[in-house]
């Protein structure tokens, strides 16, 4: 892997993009360990609150991929069909 320095992604965007994506990168630096403990305290105080985030990585470990094959196959051919029509009326 190559090792980017700031100065090399300094000199390729320009300056009004580096200050845009150094202010993202600090917010979600400072945001996150916030998040973790304010999701620490309202999970200690309510009850519901912790059981539904115990709930939320199970149902993301137990997502059927049938349901994503079939999302995926109509989002293709929706799209499929809208490019055609489109080409179509041309």
């Amino acid at each position: 892997m190559t090792k980017i320095s700031r100065r090399q992604v300094k000199r390729k965007v320009n300056k009004s993009t580096y200050q845009t994506a150094k202010k993202i990168s600090l917010g979600i630096l400072f945001s996150v360990p916030l998040l973790f403990i304010i999701i620490t305290l309202l999970s200690s105080a309510d009850e519901k609150f912790a059981d539904l985030l115990f709930v939320i990585p199970e149902l993301m470990l137990n997502f059927q991929t049938d349901l994503l094959w079939t999302l995926l196959k109509i989002i293709i051919f929706t799209e499929g069909s809208f490019i055609v029509t489109f080409q179509l009326s041309i």
